[in-house]
């Protein structure tokens, strides 16, 4: 997991914003993919929604809504909450549903790293700015909003001269950081591009400075001029790095991705960047350390992965800029987050996304597929081992012939190795009696592409695929799939794990292994699922779920379920009648959610009335790691 510098729970923050066409509130910002960008209250990142008051007064959004779906503006409901002159109120899209004044603001609902519908609504139900028909769909920590900064200058240009040093035991105990530090002469002076790359492929010409390939580590110093402190208003570290970095301004900490938890001369970072391109780091609440003059220094170390010995890499550059005049309905992806401040500098369009010839769907002996890009002048390339393509993965120069069950995965870059949304389609080769098989019900198609037996722990990475009836009531697996996602699964159960009818829990995933949120036979869409296997307890399969309906018919919320059958092929080949494992129930997850359990996040701050009300959800069962 990469580690990034941003940890704030704080609702509201300072920044004056210049320029406005109208003075209406409007969404400013949003992360749908959020990894780093910014921690909640509770500690974790769920993505988040930024609102700007533009105008000249303070605005009281009490009874206003967000809301992810055009039909229902009032879908979450702000509490009484002002947001001052030209400030920022922030929003996490946890599905927590926290709306309390004077306390970090949780969604009802999440946001689609692939895009969705997004508004802000009056207390009458007008929207009032609206993503419509969706925001485009974004990478982890991809903002996309309004974009409120101009253009940025160097101050640190790519490969610029640095000091730099090849640390040894000798040197641990060296306050090399400090500004005040005297530079000795075992410091060499040379251009910024420090690394090596065995192979060649990734860095290549970037490397201005080669060191010996069986270094990890690498201390660089630079120091720098600042003119005049007034004209900058926000500050950016550009950064390439393979695999890990922290880096100082006159000696305080500013930014940090994949460090080791002792950062010694002789410590690899805490795991691989696979991102190859610049990355940039919103220094903005570090402009203080900065001093008039030419008295400023940058450090970096720099370190390898010990799980990738085959390159190590570094080029900083640090950027300045200032917030000019912005106009709301000019929207782009930003060139970094900045929650609860003025937004970044717009940055170039992505790539964009491939479309498919044919999307996921079964065959008999094999299909050809066709790949158009998303953009013109895009360059396509595409895995077909259920891995997100980079730029060393195979080109796609014509039709794609596909004779087994394969899920292709296809992926845009530019011309300067930019990647854009990867989209993946399965296609399920049927044998003859999968090809002529049919129900009244519908149909799950569990596939791990020969992975093997699922375990009861951990999950397992699969594909599933959902089949409905048809206009004349049946299910066909010839018939193109309702829903098909990744997921991980594993065996659900304890005292039923050595029962010869399996259940089990199914995790929805997009591309990235995150969660994602799918809505399987009309049920309220979630991430987590369960496919319950009656069996010798229940010989006619429908005792748990005819009581769940009765409740729910009744008003008493239980799990929402729906009957279907199950395949499960696990040991590769086309899919065939030996793979039917049995009449199963589809159903949900217990969980706190708007559409589940509705009960609202609380806090370990929270134990009296009227945050605590008497509402309970216990587990009992043997001791496990849990679902």
């Amino acid at each position: 997991m990469r580690r990034y510098f941003i940890l704030t729970v704080l609702a509201l923050t300072l920044g004056q914003a210049p320029g406005l066409l109208a003075s209406e509130p409007f969404i400013s910002e949003v992360v749908a993919a959020n990894d780093n960008s910014l921690r909640d209250d509770f500690g974790d990142s769920p993505d988040w929604i930024e609102i700007h008051n533009p105008s000249d007064a303070p605005l009281n959004l009490g009874g206003w809504g967000l809301s992810d779906d055009l039909s229902d503006p009032h879908k979450w409901v702000f509490p009484s909450v002002s947001i001052p002159p030209h400030e920022y109120l922030l929003v996490h899209a946890s599905g927590n549903n926290i709306a309390e004044a004077n306390k970090p603001l949780h969604a009802s609902f999440r946001l689609s790293r692939a895009g969705e519908f997004l508004g802000l609504a009056k207390p009458e139900g007008s929207f009032v700015d609206k993503y419509e028909p969706n925001f485009p769909a974004g990478d982890d920590d991809w903002a996309y909003g309004v974009p409120m900064m101009g253009d940025l200058d160097e101050i640190i240009p790519a490969h610029s001269t640095f000091r730099y040093l090849i640390p040894g035991s000798s040197h641990s105990k060296l306050d090399w950081e400090n500004p005040d530090f005297k530079v000795t002469s075992s410091w060499k002076n040379s251009r910024s591009g420090f690394g090596f790359d065995k192979a060649g492929s990734t860095f290549g010409d970037l490397i201005k400075t080669k060191i010996s390939t069986s270094k990890r580590c690498i201390w660089l110093r630079k120091t720098f001029r600042v003119n005049d402190l007034n004209s900058i208003s926000a500050l950016v570290l550009r950064i390439r790095y393979d695999d890990g970095f922290i880096a100082s301004i006159n000696g305080t900490k500013v930014a940090e991705s994949n460090a080791p938890d002792r950062p010694r001369y002789n410590a690899y970072a805490s795991s691989r960047n696979t991102n190859t391109q610049y990355v940039d780091f919103d220094l903005s609440e570090h402009i203080n350390l900065l001093k008039t003059g030419n008295s400023n220094v940058l450090t970096i170390q720099a370190y390898d992965s010990r799980a990738d010995r085959s390159k190590f890499f570094i080029m900083p550059t640090l950027l300045s800029g200032k917030s000019t005049e912005f106009d709301k309905k000019q929207r782009s992806f930003l060139s970094f987050a900045t929650p609860g401040r003025p937004n970044a500098s717009a940055i170039p369009p992505r790539p964009g996304i491939p479309t498919f010839s044919k999307g996921s769907s079964s065959f008999k002996s094999s299909v050809q597929i066709a790949l158009e890009p998303g953009k013109e002048g895009d360059i396509i390339r595409y895995t077909t081992d259920q891995s997100i393509p980079t730029q060393s993965s195979k080109k796609y120069t014509g039709k794609i012939r596909i004779n087994k069950t394969t899920m292709l995965t296809a992926r845009c870059f530019d011309e300067e190795g930019n990647a854009g949304m990867p989209v993946s389609h399965t296609y399920l080769q049927l044998a003859t009696n999968a090809r002529t098989f049919s129900s009244n019900l519908p149909v799950v198609v569990i596939e791990n592409f020969r992975g093997g037996g699922i375990p009861p722990d951990p999950y397992k990475k699969a594909h599933m695929s959902i089949y409905e009836p048809g206009e004349d009531g049946r299910t066909r697996l010839t018939n193109d799939p309702t829903l098909d996602t990744r997921v991980g699964i594993k065996i659900r159960g304890s005292s039923s794990l050595n029962r010869a009818k399996k259940a089990f829990t199914v995790e929805a995933r997009d591309a990235f292994g995150e969660d994602k949120d799918i809505s399987p036979l009309g049920l309220p869409e979630e991430s987590d699922w369960i496919l319950y296997a009656p069996y010798n307890f229940d010989r006619a399969l429908i005792r748990n779920a005819l009581v769940y309906e009765l409740s729910n018919q009744i008003g008493r919320y239980a799990v929402r379920t729906r009957f279907c059958e199950v395949f499960v092929n696990t040991n590769g080949g086309s899919l065939s009648y030996g793979d039917y494992v049995g009449v199963y129930v589809f159903m949900e997850k217990i969980t706190r959610g708007r559409d589940r359990v509705n009960v609202t996040r609380i806090g370990p701050e929270d134990n009296a009335h009227p945050e605590v009300t008497g509402g309970y959800m216990f587990k009992i069962d043997r001791p496990d790691p849990g679902d």
